[in-house]
């Protein structure tokens, strides 16, 4: 943030190309610049004034501005109350991106264009209403399958506390489907530099689910930018207001957000609803952020498709263990034929006839 912010400010203020330009070269724009406040010859306010106006947002604004400022702090260089005040005067309002809802079908759609286990997250953030981040940070221990409803704990929640969250049984079987392949998905995060945590159920950070996501949106074609912020219209977030929006239409507003994880900063004994209740309004509702509801024939077929893919799937491991079988097969003769040679060529040994 700190050289990203200074790269940016320099460049707007001498017009250098400073872009991917390392600290030791900044430096000396850094003293030049200190150097003009002192001397009277730049005005602080009116420079960041000018930074602010070049940042798309308002969180990139502020942060940019604080880096300069701590900096500039060390040399005793700040702003005047009267720079301070015209500052916070010339802020531009934040511009909001107006967000595009999902659906079924636009859900369906991106699933078409998502590998296993990008189906298996988005199943569960629909299913779930847990954020993003909370989704990426489950761990196998806290993965409940076997329950109905299933259920995950999210250890540490935005609010900083602790709590339980449901699942359909359609993700359910996404999970299922996935763990199988798993550790294929570990050993790719492990070859390219990736921690490939063993504890997590997903080995995967939210900046690559959202350039999966960007990826599956355009393949899908439903990748539309906001004219005013340049920003995707359908984020991972709009899977936490299709599950709001749906769960409200069934439930009171407090089950809602509590299964949202809105009162994950209280302690148990100050929560208004137990996990079992929260687990017995759940299943009430459970069709509601269910994808596939269908005529029973079209579930009988949807459900011998999910099996031959994964019959697809083991048969594709029993042909990896096969091929390791067959190298290793190979390995074993060569050294059985070369320790064969070895015994012929040691002297004192006749051939026996």
């Amino acid at each position: 943030m700190y050289l990203s912010a200074w790269v940016k400010f320099l460049s707007l203020l001498y017009g250098a190309r400073l872009k991917g330009a390392s600290p030791v070269i900044l430096d000396p724009w850094v003293a030049k610049y200190v150097n003009d406040l002192r001397n009277g010859r730049r005005d602080l306010a009116a420079d960041l004034q000018v930074l602010g106006e070049s940042c798309r947002t308002r969180k990139t604004c502020l942060g940019y501005q604080s880096a300069i400022r701590a900096l500039l702090a060390g040399e005793d260089l700040a702003l005047s109350p009267g720079g301070q005040r015209h500052l916070r005067r010339a802020r531009a309002p934040h511009p909001l991106t107006r967000n595009e809802s999902l659906t079924p079908g636009r859900i369906l759609k991106i699933m078409e264009h998502l590998d296993t286990r990008g189906r298996a997250i988005l199943y569960i953030l629909i299913s779930s209403g847990a954020r993003l981040g909370e989704v990426l940070s489950i761990g196998l221990e806290d993965l409940d399958l076997d329950s109905r409803p299933a259920r995950f704990r999210i250890r540490i929640g935005k609010s900083g506390g602790s709590r339980v969250a449901f699942i359909s049984r359609e993700a359910a079987g996404a999970i299922r489907v996935y763990l199988i392949v798993r550790d294929r998905f570990v050993a790719s995060a492990l070859s390219r530099g990736g921690t490939g945590d063993g504890g997590l159920l997903f080995p995967l950070g939210t900046r690559a689910f959202e350039q999966i996501w960007a990826l599956a949106l355009s393949k899908a074609r439903l990748e539309r930018f906001d004219q005013v912020t340049n920003r995707r219209t359908i984020t991972p977030r709009a899977t936490r207001e299709f599950f709001a929006v749906r769960m409200r239409a069934a439930l009171p507003e407090p089950v809602v957000g509590e299964l949202m994880g809105h009162a994950g900063h209280l302690p148990e004994s100050y929560r208004r609803y137990a996990e079992e209740e929260l687990a017995g309004a759940y299943l009430r509702v459970e069709g509601a952020v269910t994808l596939h509801r269908s005529h029973p024939k079209e579930r009988v077929e949807r459900k011998i498709a999910d099996l031959e893919r994964l019959v697809g799937l083991l048969q594709e491991k029993i042909g990896e263990r096969d091929e390791e079988l067959t190298h290793l097969g190979k390995s074993l003769l060569k050294e059985r034929e070369s320790d064969h040679l070895k015994e012929r060529a040691r002297p004192g040994i006749t051939r026996q006839p």
